[in-house]
């Protein structure tokens, strides 16, 4: 039998605290690198320069994909030049990375109010409710959904109550009013 021996000169093998400690510095790196480029497609964005600070964000969550404000924002551009379905995504990636942050999932339904598709804006209201059951813009975007496709039903009046609560707008006030006196006559109407 033939043993065959490879010595390994130095600086050619690593340790685990070594690797670890380059595999950290390499991700400080990225998020440093990311955070930066996320302010510079902020300061963009603020002087209106979309399209340089989409491509900018872009590559912000390309350096470092942890930045759910990133992602958010990002969407927000995308959805101003009217580019839904890359919003979409992008709000997506930002709901799975801050899972209490209900503006990601609003966002996602605000696009699908503007495509014509209430019905879907109507669930990721009520999924961005779930996470802040008083935010007052998804309660108002959940009644109007709701509304559009005639659904009147108990979580659509539990709804219009939370927001009548809450609701300082006179104008809001008093569409939440109606919708509530429209729920309602709708519900006693069912019952047998």
């Amino acid at each position: 039998m033939v043993v065959c021996l490879v010595a390994i000169g130095p600086g050619c093998a690593s340790t685990p605290k070594q690797d670890t400690a380059q595999l950290i510095d390499a991700s400080m790196q990225s998020q440093s690198k990311g955070l930066e480029l996320a302010k510079d497609a902020q300061r963009l964005a603020a002087r209106g320069e979309n399209e340089k600070a989409i491509d900018t964000y872009k590559r912000a969550v390309s350096t470092w994909r942890d930045m759910p404000a990133a992602w958010n924002n990002l969407g927000v551009l995308l959805m101003e030049s009217q580019n839904y379905a890359d919003a979409v995504s992008a709000f997506k990636v930002a709901a799975d990375l801050s899972q209490s942050d209900p503006r990601p999932l609003e966002n996602i339904a605000i696009c699908y109010v503007r495509s014509g598709w209430a019905t879907d804006a109507l669930k990721y209201y009520g999924m961005a409710l779930e996470r802040d059951p008083n935010r007052i813009e998804s309660l108002r975007g959940a009644v109007r959904s709701a509304e559009m496709v005639r659904v009147r039903d108990e979580a659509t009046l539990d709804r219009v109550r939370r927001a009548l609560l809450i609701e300082s707008d006179p104008k809001y006030r008093e569409y939440f009013e109606r919708q509530q006196q429209l729920v309602t006559a709708a519900l006693a109407s069912r019952v047998p």
